[in-house]
C-alpha cells in the first residue's frame, strides 16, 4: 500500500458550528436516554460520538485514494483542490462528516463535478456532506463501520450555534440535488427534508442496502432527533438506488485508515 499523506487545519469546534452542531448535541443526547428501539440507539450514539468528536475537515491520501472526515468550514475547498493538485484521485471517501458550512460544502460541491471522481461514504455523512457525495460520478456506499451506522442525511440549512432553520437559503440545495439525482429526484421527499424539519437536527435519513436487512434499508424522515423511531416516518419503497443517491446498491470493501477507525461499544 501506498504511503499516507495527511493534511488537516487547527480551527476550533464553534469555528465551524453553521449547521446547529451544538443543538444536535443536546439533542442526541436526549435521543440516547429516551431511544427504546436497539437500532436508534445505535445510530443515535454513533451520532454523538461523530458531533462530540469532530474536528476541523482532515484530508489524508492513500495511493489515489483521498479520506475526507470531520467538520465542513469555510475555505475548505482550498485544502481540497491542494491534495487533488497533488496527483491522480480516483476516488472520494467521505468519512464520518457531521456537515458544517453550506456555502463551502455547495462551491466544494459544484467543483467536485467537474473531476469526474467516485465518492464513498463510510459511517455518517449529514447535512453538508450530502453534497460532496452526490457531487461524485459514481456513487456507493463503503464497508468500514458498522452498517446501521452507514447513512446519508438531508436536511435543511439552519444557522451557526443556534440552530435556527433558514428554509430560504434551502433553494439551492435542492437545485443540486435535482441535478444530481436525475430522473430518481423525488420532489416529495426532498421538500420534507429540506423544508419540514423540527429542527436542526431533524434529517431525511438514506441508509446503506447492501449490508443491512430489508427493514434497516428503508428511508426514514425524523423531524427531529427527538423523536421516537416508531414515530419517525418510513418510506418503505424509496432506498438510496430509487432516490437517486447511489449509482449502486452494492458497498464497496474498504480499509480504513487507522486513524479514521472508531470503536464501538
Amino acid at each position: 500500500m501506498n504511503s499516507t499523506q495527511f493534511f488537516s487545519k487547527t480551527h476550533t469546534f464553534g469555528d465551524a458550528a453553521s449547521c446547529g452542531l451544538a443543538v444536535l448535541k443536546r439533542v442526541l443526547s436526549y435521543v440516547w436516554r429516551r431511544a427504546s428501539a436497539v437500532d436508534m440507539r445505535w445510530f443515535a450514539w454513533g451520532l454523538i460520538s461523530l458531533v462530540a468528536t469532530a474536528n476541523a475537515m482532515t484530508v489524508q491520501r492513500v495511493g489515489s485514494d483521498v479520506f475526507v472526515s470531520g467538520v465542513i468550514e469555510r475555505h475548505d475547498d482550498r485544502l481540497l483542490r491542494a491534495e487533488f493538485a497533488r496527483g491522480e484521485v480516483k476516488r472520494l471517501i467521505l468519512v464520518n462528516s457531521p456537515g458544517g458550512d453550506l456555502p463551502a460544502g455547495m462551491a466544494m460541491a459544484r467543483w467536485l463535478q467537474g473531476q469526474g471522481v467516485t465518492t464513498l461514504v463510510v459511517g455518517q455523512c449529514l447535512s453538508a456532506c450530502s453534497l460532496l457525495f452526490m457531487a461524485g460520478l459514481e456513487r456507493q456506499y463503503a464497508t468500514g463501520l458498522a452498517p446501521h451506522l452507514t447513512v446519508v442525511g438531508i436536511h435543511g440549512p439552519s444557522m451557526p450555534f443556534t440552530g435556527a432553520l433558514v428554509p430560504e437559503r434551502a433553494r439551492e440545495m435542492w437545485d443540486f440535488y435535482q441535478e444530481r439525482m436525475g430522473d430518481k429526484f423525488d420532489a416529495q421527499l426532498l421538500t420534507i427534508a429540506l423544508y419540514q424539519m423540527q429542527d436542526a437536527s431533524g434529517f431525511v435519513l438514506i441508509r446503506e442496502m447492501d449490508r443491512n436487512r430489508p427493514r434497516d434499508r428503508i428511508t426514514l424522515h425524523c423531524p427531529t432527533a427527538r423523536t421516537p423511531r416508531e414515530q419517525c416516518a418510513e418510506y418503505a419503497h424509496k432506498d438510496a438506488l430509487t432516490l437517486g443517491v447511489v449509482t449502486a446498491s452494492s458497498s464497496v470493501v474498504l480499509d480504513l485508515p487507522d486513524n479514521l477507525q472508531i470503536r464501538m461499544p
